[in-house]
């Protein structure tokens, strides 16, 4: 979710990173160029993401969005295997 509180609508580019434990970026997704309308909420989905190489770990997600200025969330994941037992 990104928000625009301006009273004037906001073009920026979103950057997400998805890095392990080690440091090591696992991933990066980029949208260029999106416009958020004035005094309002725009969501944006990031999708298609292949973690079948991914090991258990803590991934930290990092997610930046800059025009004139920049502003970066950080957000920790926890991914484990699952296992079913019948």
């Amino acid at each position: 979710k990104l928000s625009n509180g301006l009273p004037s609508s906001q073009q920026v580019n979103l950057t997400v990173n998805i890095t392990n434990s080690t440091g090591y970026v696992v991933n990066t997704s980029t949208i260029q160029n999106i416009n958020i309308p004035a005094n309002s909420d725009y969501y944006e989905n990031i999708s298609n993401i292949n973690t079948t190489l991914w090991n258990q770990d803590l991934y930290q997600i990092t997610a930046q969005i800059s025009n004139s200025v920049s502003h970066t969330r950080i957000e920790d994941l926890v991914f484990k295997n699952k296992t079913l037992l019948l």
